[in-house]
């Protein structure tokens, strides 16, 4: 039922090779995060609160990162985001080439087209290629972005949906451009 509210990533599912195991090694997106660009779990890193944040992140951790393993190699890497969180200084995206903050409002769902055509406008900067990473803060409780109307899991498909959308934009630009067979979309949740 939700592929049918979902067809873009129903459609990136169909032709595409799906992990169905898998598991995130943590229930806080930074955390989760911080495995997925370091390789290492929450113990393996060092947390501190954050001065501007207080909240805990890996800004203190010295652990590589992938974005600057890639440029150790040369490839250039780009993070898009509308979260604070994800600037440098927090740690998460440390090694990136290039972090591309965008404004955001509380409950403004525009953010996921900001997202795509940041990162439209960002992949036509890199003609030779490069590792683009966007983070999309659609779905996100209190769930209320696509309305406040049904259940939590209604509202939570509905802003997956807002996601979805834009997934589909940015593979339409992506094969009009003729680029979409240069291209390795990977969609985490």
């Amino acid at each position: 039922r939700e592929g049918e509210r979902l067809p873009n990533l129903r459609a990136l599912a169909d032709e595409s090779v799906r992990f169905t195991m898998a598991r995130s090694p943590a229930a806080s997106t930074v955390v989760a995060l911080n495995a997925i660009f370091t390789g290492r779990q929450y113990t393996e890193t060092r947390w501190a609160v954050h001065p501007r944040i207080a909240h805990l992140f890996p800004h203190l951790d010295d652990s590589p990162r992938f974005p600057g393993l890639l440029a150790e190699v040369g490839v250039s890497s780009v993070a898009l985001d509308t979260t604070e969180w994800m600037r440098p200084e927090y740690g998460i995206s440390r090694g990136f080439s290039r972090v591309v903050s965008l404004p955001r409002t509380q409950g403004d769902s525009a953010g996921a087209t900001q997202i795509v055509d940041g990162l439209l406008t960002e992949i036509a900067r890199e003609p030779s290629g490069a590792f683009f990473y966007a983070h999309f803060l659609e779905p996100h409780a209190p769930y209320d972005l696509a309305g406040k109307v049904g259940d939590d899991w209604s509202r939570y498909v509905a802003e997956i949906a807002i996601v979805d959308e834009q997934i589909g934009r940015l593979v339409a630009a992506l094969r009009a451009r003729g680029e979409w067979d240069r291209v390795v979309l990977i969609v985490t949740a």
